[in-house]
């Protein structure tokens, strides 16, 4: 059990007092972010740091003699939508750290730390887009809660990320993406089959090869996949399902962006030059090693 010190128990047993409790919370996520927060019109200074006034809502813990793991609920109301886009691009702030801690301000704002804490664990994160609120449901992980082994093992499809340190595409040198200074579009006719780029000003194509699927950006009318069907001294000749609008066409000092893209599968991974990487486990039945 907590041992109190003396003021703050005598404050506590106070039928009435000239102050008020007030509830901090602190949300660390990345290792790095820390946001803190305080139940109360103004900013209150602890320690040196600065909790901003917030609204929020707490639940308790609540015990069990089934032997749940407790798990409460975080509410942070976000009229303005300030925090929304944090949460966004930090997947939720997915198993952060949230200190929850009890304090003390008097009547004339004196803050006296009560020492009590808990430490929770951020177990998932969901958006009430009608009354603008950041939920959390908060708790103690678990290692019985997480995937194991890590890595699910599968025969065909290789598991590591396209361009991370495993798989290690582009390592010989240029990393697949590839800004033209220049390009020429050469469209499908009654003679050309298969429309083609016709590039100049770049280094080499060392990373593209037949069959290997891309990405042609920077173009009007075409953002999508496509599929190498040969690679010549200063051009790309793409699949059938590249093409272009006739103003492109004519359009001889386009800068267009190629990107290398990868399924994780052994037939990209060939296309790449790249199957030596290639992350699926041989000892497995079944599929390209069964």
């Amino acid at each position: 059990m907590k041992v109190l010190s003396d003021a703050i128990t005598s404050q506590k047993n106070k039928i009435s007092t000239a102050g008020a409790w007030l509830t901090c919370i602190e949300i660390t996520y990345t290792g790095e972010t820390t946001l803190r927060f305080v139940n109360n019109t103004v900013d209150i200074v602890l320690a040196g740091a600065t909790y901003t006034k917030w609204a929020f809502g707490l639940g308790q813990v609540k015990e069990s003699i089934k032997g749940e793991l407790p798990r409460i609920s975080l509410a942070l109301y976000d009229v303005d939508l300030t925090l929304r886009t944090t949460m966004q691009t930090n997947r939720g702030w997915s198993g952060g750290e949230v200190t929850v801690r009890r304090i003390f301000v008097d009547n004339v704002g004196v803050v006296t730390d009560t020492g009590i804490l808990q430490y929770f664990t951020i177990l998932s994160t969901t958006w009430d887009d009608s009354a603008n609120t950041l939920n959390f449901s908060i708790g103690i992980s678990t290692p019985l809660s997480k995937r194991f082994p890590r890595d699910r093992q599968s025969a065909t499809i290789c598991r590591h990320k396209f361009r991370d340190g495993f798989c290690r595409f582009g390592e010989s040198g240029a990393d697949g993406d590839v800004t033209t200074t220049y390009a020429k579009f050469v469209p499908k006719s009654a003679t050309i089959t298969l429309a083609y780029i016709e590039l100049s000003g770049i280094v080499a194509y060392t990373e593209f090869g037949a069959g290997q699927r891309i990405r042609v950006s920077e173009t009007t009318s075409n953002n999508n996949e496509s599929v190498i069907s040969s690679v010549g001294i200063n051009f790309l000749r793409l699949g059938s399902n590249f093409d272009l609008t006739a103003e492109e066409h004519l359009n001889d000092g386009t800068i267009v962006r190629i990107l290398a893209i990868c399924d994780h599968s052994i037939t990209d991974c060939r296309a790449l030059n790249n199957s030596h990487k290639f992350g699926a486990s041989p000892g497995m039945s079944g599929g390209l090693y069964g």
